[in-house]
């Protein structure tokens, strides 16, 4: 319901010719997917742990919140959660982790990211995207995690948003010409073409406004803390909290149930890795 909306959005950013790639279409382009990915990907991980549970079995959780990371550590630290710790069990830790030395922890930070990229696709984005991620975790090693020490709480999260932003531009960009041209049209503040409004002015409905915010909105934790508030409050009342939560459940699956019903395509975005 939320990832296919972004998704159209976000395909229809990144179909734009490299040279007419205005600053309308880099900053909706990179949002909406930066959207997409979170709500596709998570989504597709909660799936799979309701559907081990009814099998039998606990999967652990892959994501916990990751857009509202201080840090590129922290986001990594919450981001595709199971990836990083199979990374960090079987390839960063027999390396020699960060037990010898900050040169060769650095060593090993950027050699496990760049191989993460290569795991990802053939593609030469992927490993760029890679190595990007690489060289701000180093960053943040050898400055003493910087963002969390050093810049307010405010900043450090827009600099963390600003950083994996950019690297989804690299994610989902199929060449370097056209990352560069979404990079430099992030600041292309120039008339629009009408291949701009063409293209852009159609997806700009109440639907569109209205599901960006709900997806911002549910990137944080706000519904969790919410939900813990009122299971607090009225604890005395748990079978009452547990109807409400099963019908509760059931509006929403049959409202998720309902943009299926005309869809005529879902994409589904991992066949590329």
């Amino acid at each position: 319901m939320i990832a296919d909306a972004c998704g159209k959005i976000a395909d229809a950013a990144f179909s734009f010719p490299n040279a007419e790639v205005t600053a309308l279409a880099a900053w909706v382009g990179m949002l909406c997917y930066t959207l997409q990915i979170y709500f596709d990907f998570s989504g597709y991980s909660d799936m799979a742990i309701g559907l081990g549970r009814i099998f039998g079995f606990t999967f652990p959780e892959n994501f916990n919140y990751p857009y509202i990371s201080k840090s590129i550590s922290e986001f990594w630290r919450r981001w595709h959660m199971t990836l990083s710790g199979w990374f960090k069990d079987y390839l960063y830790i027999p390396m020699g982790g960060n037990r010898k030395g900050k040169f060769r922890t650095c060593i090993n930070l950027f050699t496990v990211f760049a191989l993460c990229g290569f795991w990802h696709g053939a593609d030469w984005m992927f490993p760029l995207w890679g190595v990007y991620y690489g060289v701000f975790l180093i960053l943040e090693r050898v400055t003493n995690h910087f963002p969390e020490r050093l810049l307010p709480s405010w900043l450090a999260h827009v600099y963390t948003i600003a950083v994996f932003s950019v690297g989804w531009l690299i994610f989902r960009s199929s060449s370097i010409d056209q990352f560069y041209s979404f990079l430099t049209g992030l600041f292309n503040f120039g008339p629009m073409t009408p291949q701009s409004f063409k293209v852009c002015i159609p997806f700009f409905t109440y639907k569109t406004y209205l599901t960006i915010f709900f997806a911002l909105l549910l990137s944080t934790p706000l519904y969790k803390i919410i939900r813990d508030i009122v299971n607090t409050k009225y604890n005395n009342h748990h079978d009452l909290l547990s109807s409400l939560s099963y019908i509760w459940t059931a509006i929403l699956l049959l409202i998720c149930y309902m943009p299926l019903f005309g869809a005529t395509y879902n994409a589904f975005i991992y066949f590329r890795f």
